[in-house]
């Protein structure tokens, strides 16, 4: 679930880097390839809904998880791409508070009314709380589903460690960049090896030590080899590496039990194979994909809402006997309600927390997207 900003060079400052060349506009490339992460966990909660319904005989979709592992892999690299050195901790947090909060805390209220029947029988001693550890980005078992660490939108499990890596980056922010790359990756390494080794069983080790979170680290190491001019950039290298990063996508159940390696290491080769051809995408044709990366973020935490109507939308008769038309308009649909949420809720909503919280922060500081 990650960044792009928008900056502009010192005038008669030094040559740009590689990655204030990127951060200069928004990185087209990373922009679709959220676009693409966010419709994959679409297509995956749909798939599986249906098939708990009117369409048993519908594929699994498990890769379709892999959009989050995009999510995470595009965080730690814009992160790592497009934030200051003269940024201090407390700016930095500003401003990752004014991105995610404003409409994650809105959908998560709104979910907290739907489930409750508007409210109505709430038990102030359970619900409440559940409610404002959610709020707070504090791991715990999901009410409806016991073994699931999740709040009480059950897809901001994900928001939860992207804070996680906040609070880590941030701290690394009093520490020169090569420095920075190292403590912030130790720090993860640490978390996901305990996860792997101690297989925790309270709700907030088990959250923060998902092995899901080295691959902000990943990340952070892409990023490092694109700002230095090291990371691929040739058309043949791009499709290879994307070539390879689908190819053991597909093949996941294959590879060794943990997530960060059958689909971090795909993710990351996709994403390089992305950047490679960040030079080749211009012009109106990438218009549509650009915006729906720009809505990556509300296509995310509203797809499950749109499920809901969507699905009453269509005859269950409907989506039995045509259950492929039926998942292609509940995914569109979905898509077009976080387009929507993203234009009329997320930009309004984001408006307001950075007058609010971050009123002086320069053009260059300004964060675009998730």
């Amino acid at each position: 679930m990650s960044a792009t900003e928008t900056t502009s060079p010192a005038a008669g400052g030094p040559a740009p880097t590689r990655a204030a060349a990127g951060a200069a506009k928004a990185i087209v490339s990373l922009q679709v390839m959220r676009a693409v992460a966010a419709i994959l966990v679409v297509f995956f909660h749909h798939m599986n809904t249906m098939r708990d319904g009117p369409a048993p005989d519908m594929p699994m979709f498990e890769i379709g998880k892999f959009g989050v592992d995009l999510f995470f892999i595009i965080s730690g690299f814009i992160m790592w791409t497009t934030v200051s050195d003269r940024t201090t901790p407390a700016q930095f947090l500003k401003r990752r508070i004014v991105r995610i909060v404003p409409l994650y805390w809105a959908m998560t209220l709104a979910t907290a009314f739907i489930v409750t029947k508007g409210g109505v029988g709430i038990d102030l001693n359970a619900d409440y709380v559940r409610l404002l550890k959610s709020l707070l980005f504090i791991p715990q078992w999901h009410a409806d589903y016991p073994t699931l660490v999740a709040p009480t939108m059950i897809v901001g499990w994900t928001l939860e460690l992207e804070m996680l890596f906040y609070a880590l980056f941030a701290a690394a922010l009093v520490l020169a960049k090569p420095q920075r790359l190292i403590a912030v990756s130790a720090a993860l390494a640490v978390l996901a090896a305990y996860g792997l080794i101690a297989d925790p069983q309270t709700a907030i080790l088990k959250g923060f030590t998902n092995n899901i979170v080295l691959e902000f680290a990943m990340g952070m190491g892409l990023g490092r080899l694109y700002e230095l001019g090291k990371a691929p950039s040739s058309a043949r290298a791009g499709a290879a590496l994307l070539a390879a990063g689908v190819a053991l996508a597909c093949v996941h159940r294959a590879l060794p039990d943990a997530r960060f390696i059958y689909f971090g290491v795909p993710a990351l080769l996709i994403m390089a194979g992305a950047l490679a051809f960040e030079s080749r995408i211009s012009g109106k044709a990438w218009a549509v994909p650009k915006f729906l990366g720009d809505a990556s973020y509300s296509i995310y935490l509203v797809h499950m809402m749109a499920m809901a109507v969507s699905t009453k939308i269509l005859p269950f008769s409907f989506a039995s006997a045509f259950p492929l038309p039926a998942l292609l308009f509940e995914v569109a649909f979905a898509v077009a309600a976080g387009a929507v949420v993203y234009v009329l809720v997320e930009r309004p909503l984001t408006d307001i927390a950075r007058r609010l919280i971050a009123p002086k922060a320069r053009p260059a500081e300004i964060v675009k997207g998730l």
